[in-house]
């Protein structure tokens, strides 16, 4: 089993985002050739913002020419956190190997998701609110034969004197089901129609999760932190045969919402919510040509500082520290401190 964090997050009511602090989508798929196939890409500030909030990866490996039809492992990862209203995490995926022999080697597919940000969540009336906050997950999985289906959920919010924590699990393979959290409850069995094992068993899983509520006093701000992580795997270990998949779409959302403390009533309307920018500083390779700490790397510099940026450069132009002060000596000085090898 893969112990790998992963995110995907969803936050609701949220303006139109700047820049989330740190997302990471990666997929694995990993065949009889043997091929492995790493598709993967971390955003941190404004490189979120310039990817437009979404991003997509797939990878795919097949079998060997000494393999059956229909052995291949193939994952798909997708976020999109676009809309103002918040975002979606969609990964698929399947694993297959319909022949048990002894030299080959593990079949896997697996999607990722790992987001670390924070959140500020502002009580814009006058009254205090209760300030609720809860996770949703939606999907299918299924196993054939010796397949393995494996799905990891961990989500941490803290902040100003709030803890909280959920951590779910499933584990689908051909001794049964393991569930470990309050997923327990949330899953139903259904039959897939699959192309080569045919009526497969599985489930689907709808799950509603909520953390303890926090008392928002009247016109006031709290900024949380919030980790959320995601994995997904389907795996054929090495030698053995079968069928692991697995399909969320539309999943994944971490969810704001507001109420009155004494009479229930929904005001998530009286709430904002968004996540807090953190600035993104420049690199030494400011011109984007890929040679790092160059002279060409202080000539573009300095040419933005005079209002000239050249196309590849730093997307922040001459705020290189940004703190949303354009061309000043902090900026000049951040410059040389990564020129140097230093932090911002």
């Amino acid at each position: 089993m893969r112990s790998t964090l992963v995110p995907a997050v969803i936050v609701a009511a949220l303006a139109p985002l700047a820049a989330a602090q740190d997302i990471s989508v990666a997929t694995l798929a990993r065949g009889n050739m043997p091929e492995e196939v790493i598709d993967g890409h971390v955003y941190h500030g404004a490189d979120w913002m310039n990817a437009g909030y979404h991003t997509t990866r797939e990878a795919r490996a097949r079998g060997d020419a000494w393999d059956p039809p229909f052995t291949e492992s193939f994952a798909h990862a997708e976020f999109d956190q676009s809309r103002a209203d918040g975002a979606v995490l969609r990964a698929n995926g399947v694993a297959r190997q319909p022949y048990r022999g002894r030299y080959h080697n593990p079949d896997e597919a697996w999607s990722s998701f790992n987001m670390g940000y924070d959140l500020e969540v502002v009580n814009l009336s006058n009254t205090t609110l209760n300030i609720v906050l809860g996770t949703e997950m939606h999907g299918t999985f299924g196993q054939a034969d010796q397949g393995i289906f494996i799905c990891e959920e961990n989500v941490t919010i803290t902040g100003q004197g709030y803890s909280a924590h959920a951590f779910n699990s499933v584990q689908l393979d051909d001794t049964g089901l393991f569930v470990n959290g309050p997923w327990t409850n949330s899953l139903a069995p259904i039959i897939y129609d699959e192309e080569l094992y045919h009526n497969v068993e599985g489930y689907a899983l709808h799950a509603f999760e909520f953390f303890p509520a926090i008392s928002s006093p009247p016109n006031s701000s709290r900024t949380l932190h919030c980790d959320v992580l995601y994995s997904f795997q389907g795996i054929i270990t090495a030698n053995a045969s079968g069928l692991a998949r697995y399909d969320f779409g539309n999943t994944g959302y971490l969810r704001v919402q507001a109420f009155d403390p004494v009479t229930g009533e929904d005001r998530s309307a009286e709430i904002g919510v968004a996540v807090v920018v953190t600035p993104a500083c420049g690199t030494a390779d400011f011109d984007g040509d890929g040679d790092v700490g160059t002279d060409a790397d202080i000539e573009a510099f300095f040419a933005c500082l005079g209002g000239n940026c050249c196309p590849l450069c730093f997307p922040g132009g001459a705020d290189f520290n940004g703190d949303g002060d354009v061309g000043t000596d902090a900026d000049i000085e951040a410059f040389f401190r990564v020129l140097g090898g230093s932090e911002c």
